[in-house]
């Protein structure tokens, strides 16, 4: 009996991970999106809700995307630093917004989607 429960169990995780879906676009601020009803809102280093703009339709995504998304964007700015040039324009600002896309993985519940995995570029 146990040994049908496992397999029962697995099939379930398999086909809950068999219907993820992948979106591609523009990853915004949540709550400024909330605020302002726009489109226009470039996540910063403050950010903590996120959104994200697929061909303008909008999608939250889920409080473990948020945490994943953080940890995404903190990893991009790590590995992104850019070699200073003499004539490069004034530094931004480190809560400065700058437009970013995203990959992300998971099922749509509603308006939000539960994440599994976010990468962004």
């Amino acid at each position: 009996m146990r040994s049908i429960l496992k397999v029962a169990a697995l099939a379930g995780i398999f086909a809950a991970l068999a219907c993820a879906e992948t979106w591609n676009g523009r990853l915004l601020d949540a709550s400024c999106v909330d605020q302002q009803k726009s489109a226009a809102c470039d996540p910063s280093s403050a950010t903590v809700t996120f959104a994200i703009n697929v061909s303008g339709k909008i999608y939250k995504l889920d409080d473990a995307g948020n945490a994943k998304a953080v940890e995404a964007i903190k990893a991009r700015g790590q590995s992104a630093k850019e070699p200073k040039a003499p004539e490069a324009k004034e530094p931004a600002s480190p809560g400065a917004a700058a437009t970013m896309t995203a990959k992300v993985t998971g099922t749509l519940e509603g308006e939000v989607v539960k994440v599994e995995s976010i990468q962004v570029q």
